[in-house]
Formats: C-alpha cells, sequence, structure tokens
C-alpha cells in the first residue's frame, strides 16, 4: 500500500469517527466525552463518562446524521431486520420452553409412577375381590374370604359384604368377575351409590389379575 492510499484511508476514519472525545446532546441528554466504536444503519455505538451505549442516528442532530451518512430506508430496513430477528428469537424461546415444560410435565409424571411402583412393592397386599361395578377410573369391590379349600387345593371364597375401590386402568373388566387385588391402601374414596346416597369407602391402588 502507497504512503497516497494510507493517508486517504486516515483522513475517512478519521473524518467519521473523530480521534477526540466530544460531548453529545440526543433527546434532553447529554453525553460527555463520546468515543464512536461501531456504526450501524441505525444506530451508533459509543463510550462515554456514563459507561457504553448506542444512540438511534434519527435522533443526532442534522450535522450528525450527515457524518454517520444516514440513510432513513436503510435505518427503517435495519430496525425491520431486527424486529424480525427478534421476533424469531422469541418463538424459539417460547418453542423451547414448552419443550421443557412437556419434558418437566413427562419426568413428574415417571416419578410418580416409580414411586407408586416403590411402594407397591414394599406395602402391598395380594387379596381376591369380586368386581361390583366398573367406573371410569377403577373398580368398585367386594372382599372375599376363603371358606374352604378342597383336596384339590381349589379354594372356595365368599363375600364379606366390605367394598373397596381399587384405582386400576378398568379395561377388559366386568362386574360378578372374581380378581386378584395386588395393591396398597392410599386413603379413601367416594362415590353415589344407586340409592343416590354417598358412600366412602377405602381406596387401594395397584394392579388386578382375573381368577375367573
Amino acid at each position: 500500500m502507497t504512503k497516497t492510499s494510507l493517508s486517504v484511508i486516515l483522513v475517512l476514519v478519521f473524518a467519521t469517527f473523530p480521534a477526540w472525545a466530544e460531548d453529545w446532546t440526543v433527546n434532553g441528554n447529554t453525553y460527555h466525552n463520546v468515543t464512536v466504536t461501531k456504526v450501524d444503519s441505525d444506530k451508533v455505538h459509543i463510550t462515554y463518562d456514563g459507561g457504553i451505549g448506542s444512540v438511534n442516528i434519527a435522533d443526532l442532530p442534522a450535522d450528525l446524521q450527515k457524518r454517520f451518512n444516514y440513510d432513513p430506508a436503510k435505518a427503517k430496513a435495519a430496525e425491520q431486520a431486527e424486529a424480525e430477528r427478534q421476533a424469531e428469537s422469541d418463538q424459539e424461546r417460547a418453542l423451547a420452553a414448552k419443550k421443557q415444560a412437556a419434558n418437566d410435565a413427562k419426568l413428574e409424571r415417571d416419578d410418580a409412577i416409580n414411586k407408586r411402583d416403590a411402594l407397591l412393592r414394599e406395602t402391598a397386599k395380594k387379596f381376591p375381590v369380586v368386581i361390583k361395578q366398573v367406573l371410569p377410573d377403577g373398580l368398585l369391590c367386594e372382599t372375599q374370604s376363603i371358606v374352604d379349600v378342597s383336596s384339590s387345593n381349589v379354594a372356595s371364597y365368599e363375600g364379606t359384604g366390605k367394598l373397596i375401590f381399587v384405582q386400576t386402568p378398568p379395561e377388559g373388566m366386568a362386574e360378578g368377575n372374581m380378581i386378584s387385588v395386588l395393591a396398597y391402601q392410599d386413603g379413601t374414596y367416594s362415590y353415589t351409590d344407586t340409592q343416590n346416597a354417598t358412600r366412602t369407602v377405602e381406596k387401594w391402588v395397584g394392579s388386578v389379575k382375573s381368577i375367573n
């Protein structure tokens, strides 16, 4: 590079970015000892006594706008592009948050299932019942007691009159079926019977298996 070319470049640089700090007044705010660090189509990035910042070129006095070759059309296009980038970034963050929420919900469900299974293994009891009513969220059952065991080791049962609710998927279950329950007790369950009366029974949570 020749000395002449270098001199021209330095002149252009100093014409745009003065080597000295200066004071600016923008929208009633005074910035002391301003030094320009970067110029965009719509903004000027600066350092000043208060720290660092940026100023919209449209808000600058006419002489400063001219110094930075301000073009309103280019500035508007830059603002639009920035708005679009921001909207895209917001959308990506929203999608990421939604995905994270779904993942957290799944982890919470899995944790609940694991805790239930652990409790089931630790405290579960196995006993026979007869299904009295199939409900959307489980089975209303009558507990059974063994009254006899035949020589072929086949047990005979009779109802105890005690009703319980077994929280388990009811698919494939039918009223009158005898089933084996492997479950743990978890509070109570209230329902309305055929006489429109509210009944409260023990609630058991677990799995079931058909006996007959």
